[in-house]
């Protein structure tokens, strides 16, 4: 096929390319004007696994391994910092959630634990390429909210490694 043969085609379609493209227009317009705006709030934490570890003052070859920054991802993630972020919102002293969580549940399982799954829901963790660093997302309807939520993960994320970290130095001394 040659580029006047191809041109050819493209004019002789022009009537189905323009009302593709202008049917696109319209949806994505509906879209835009229908759905309730996302806001989606970001934050960064570093992981430091160059340092000593505090506790033990050694540096751990578990630290240097390429897992080690999976491992932070699943840590951020678990339902431990999940529930830790919950308390510290005090989201379960709102009226809006509880109600929403019996007409969800008829009132079955754990408050905490339904809030924290929701919240877990949207949120997006990754790590960065090539670096020490993990990025925290999360997406609400409210800008303030969202950014509460983020930073709030992220030090639940601090205050539970350290908790881990504290944990197994109790474990240590207990041991010796």
């Amino acid at each position: 096929m040659t580029l006047h043969q191809f041109f050819t085609i493209l004019r002789a379609r022009k009537g189905l390319a323009i009302s593709i493209v202008a049917a696109s227009v319209v949806i994505a317009a509906l879209l835009s004007v229908l759905l309730p705006k996302q806001f989606t709030a970001r934050a960064s934490v570093v992981v430091d696994v160059k340092s000593a570890d505090p506790i033990v003052g050694t540096m751990s070859a578990a630290m240097m391994a390429p897992s080690y920054m999976a491992t932070q991802v699943d840590i951020m993630e678990s339902d431990r910092v999940a529930l830790r972020v919950v308390r510290s919102l005090r989201m379960t002293e709102s009226e809006t959630m509880r109600s929403q969580w019996q007409k969800d549940t008829d009132a079955q399982g754990q408050f905490e634990v339904w809030i924290a799954h929701l919240l877990q829901k949207k949120l997006d963790v990754k790590p960065a390429r090539e670096s020490n660093v993990i990025h925290v997302s999360f997406s609400a309807v409210e800008p303030k909210f969202a950014a509460a939520v983020a930073n709030a993960f992220v030090q639940a994320y601090l205050d539970t490694t350290l908790d881990l970290r504290v944990d197994m130095a109790r474990k240590y001394s207990g041991f010796f």
